[in-house]
Formats: structure tokens, C-alpha cells, sequence
């Protein structure tokens, strides 16, 4: 069955639990969603940064384009 059920009305007790929203107490606890997000997007821009330096101005063939 759907969501491995015993009967369709569990099911369906299932999908419309998926439509209800939130209580208002939910969200404000969710700041740390935002704070983890802004982590990890700094921690990808570092990260990029560090590879640029490490690459500098050093150019490398692609040998294969030799052949």
C-alpha cells in the first residue's frame, strides 16, 4: 500500500497531514536553517577563493590537444 499501510485511510490520513501548515511557534524557530545556510554558502566561497589562489596565473595545456 501507499506509505506501506494497512488501508487507505491511513494513506489518506498521511497525504492530508502533508497539506496542513505550520503553527505559527514553527517558524521562529527556523533561524537556524538561515544561519546554516549562510555557513555553508560562506564555506563555498572560501573555498573557491582557495583554489583560485592555488591555480594563480599558471596556465596548463591539455596535452591531448596536441595530437
Amino acid at each position: 500500500m501507499i506509505f506501506r499501510t494497512t488501508n487507505l485511510e491511513s494513506a489518506w490520513h498521511l497525504y492530508s497531514g502533508l497539506a496542513v501548515l505550520p503553527s505559527a511557534r514553527m517558524p521562529s524557530r527556523a533561524w537556524i536553517l538561515g544561519v546554516g545556510m549562510l555557513a555553508v554558502a560562506a564555506l563555498g566561497l572560501i573555498g573557491v577563493v582557495i583554489l583560485v589562489q592555488l591555480g594563480g596565473d599558471e596556465t596548463y595545456d591539455f596535452i591531448y590537444f596536441r595530437f
